[in-house]
């Protein structure tokens, strides 16, 4: 896979049986994903490579898709975190949705989720859907302002309760 990864990058020929990766590897490319960008995506994640092609070439499709993100900023969380690509895209959107709601629900979420690096949100894709309950729980309170997104997200759940469930 290194070598595969390598020789993406640098144009080197491989002479191995690696027809099932650059097929992958194509599906990825034709989505215009930059070649040193999807060589990225294999180092970082390269159990890619034992799913099928189609599975995660629509995974990559649906993600740059996401409703109300700009393709830049989904290929630099995609970049960041290609283990989203393991992920249903139904599960990838819900979450987005999720997230996307939440923010929109307060000017002060809403600037945070603008501000964050993508490998943050990359990583509040990947919560659980019990963590991201918290984030419309803390909205329908008007909690924005008191506790930042990612801090919702990532406190334990009895620090959470203590906080806010009482």
């Amino acid at each position: 896979m290194l070598t595969l990864c390598v020789a993406l990058v640098t144009g080197a020929d491989v002479h191995a049986d690696i027809s099932h990766t650059c097929v992958l590897f194509l599906h990825l490319f034709l989505l215009q994903l930059p070649r040193d960008a999807v060589a990225k995506v294999f180092a970082r994640q390269p159990t890619l490579v034992c799913r099928p092609t189609q599975v995660v070439s629509d995974a990559a499709t649906a993600f740059l898709q996401l409703r109300g993100l700009h393709p830049t900023r989904c290929l630099s969380m995609l970049l960041a975190m290609p283990a989203l690509l393991e992920y249903s895209p139904a599960r990838v959107a819900a979450h987005w949705a999720t997230v996307d709601a939440a923010a929109s629900s307060s000017a002060v979420w809403a600037d945070q989720l603008a501000n964050l690096a993508p490998s943050t949100v990359a990583g509040m894709l990947l919560k659980s859907e019990q963590r991201l309950a918290r984030l419309a729980l803390l909205a329908s309170v008007n909690q924005q302002d008191v506790i930042a997104m990612t801090t919702a997200l990532n406190l334990s759940e009895h620090e959470f309760a203590s906080r806010f469930l009482q």
